[in-house]
């Protein structure tokens, strides 16, 4: 016996001594390499204290939503009506989407170093987008929940990026952030499919948990993209059997898609909405010159879709 608490003992004090020397290199690396102090997006050194982590071209650059957003689904537009076309066809269970970013450029970058470049840190930048968003178009709900992944995703990323935003989210809003939705059902990636689609694809892959605190109250759903809005519907859905009083969502970034050949183009106009809707419905084979065409109708500029190259 006293062998045996000998060995607990020294087994004890290596645990010690190991976590000084991790807190000790920790500090180190702080003091060497302190944080905030180089540009999330370039790397440059910023020469003055900044709100976002972002140098000043960095940020000039970055695509904001602006004020003129469908009330719905929150994307960027220029008419008088409300809502966009999308959403004066197709209804939503959450009341509404809102988006601080549009996916382009220097945004698209910042959540792929984010997702795929490992580079958590950023989740802190994008958070402060996120809840600065938030405020100035008065948000008032009560609880933050995040759009979960299954165990075998987030193994495989190694985090869950909504959580990371959802957990700076709150700590910036003061609201409290709960895993109520759990994934319980593998799904297949949604990139190569059409709206309706994905809406089936996500259908029974979400159960909910914490009923007893989230039962009447307001919901917050954070993720980190808007395409179709089937993953906010679902998950709003869900929500609400379990009677909470509204779900209402924040991410990241804004795209309205338009499929065809296989692949997903994306474009932040209303007239896209109305044109991506179209094409999903009656028109499945086509080429990009076709694409053109469409386009050029619209009086659109082909050359301003951009093909996007990730799986959400």
């Amino acid at each position: 016996m006293k062998k045996h608490g000998k060995r607990d003992g020294e087994g004890a004090l290596r645990s010690r001594i190991a976590g000084a020397f991790g807190r000790l290199g920790r500090a180190f690396g702080r003091a060497v390499y302190p944080p905030d102090v180089t540009c999330d997006l370039c790397g440059a050194e910023l020469v003055a204290d900044t709100r976002y982590n972002l140098c000043a071209r960095c940020l000039s650059e970055m695509p904001f939503t602006g004020e003129r957003v469908c009330l719905c689904c929150g994307a960027p537009h220029t008419d008088e009506a409300d809502y966009c076309l999308r959403c004066q066809r197709t209804d939503s269970v959450f009341r509404h989407n809102r988006s601080p970013l549009v996916y382009e450029g220097a945004a698209k970058q910042l959540i792929l170093d984010l997702k795929f470049g490992k580079k958590k840190y950023i989740a802190k930048l994008l958070g402060a987008m996120m809840s600065d968003d938030y405020l100035s178009r008065g948000g008032d709900s009560e609880i933050i929940v995040f759009v979960p992944m299954t165990a075998k995703e987030k193994s495989a990323r190694g985090f869950n990026q909504a959580e990371l935003l959802a957990r700076e989210v709150g700590a910036r809003l003061e609201l409290p952030v709960l895993p109520a939705l759990e994934k319980i059902k593998e799904s297949l990636p949604q990139k190569e499919l059409s709206a309706k689609e994905r809406a089936e694809n996500l259908k029974g892959c979400f159960s909910a948990a914490y009923g007893e605190y989230i039962k009447g109250r307001k919901i917050l759903l954070v993720d980190d993209v808007f395409t179709t809005g089937a993953t906010a519907n679902e998950c709003a859905s869900v929500l609400l059997k379990n009677k909470v009083k509204e779900v209402s969502e924040r991410l990241l970034r804004h795209h309205i898609y338009l499929r065809f050949s296989g692949s997903e183009r994306f474009y932040s106009s209303p007239i896209s909405c109305d044109i991506a809707l179209e094409l999903d419905d009656i028109i499945l084979n086509l080429d990009v010159k076709t694409i053109d065409k469409v386009g050029n109708a619209g009086e659109l500029n082909s050359t301003q879709f951009e093909h996007n190259q990730t799986s959400f």
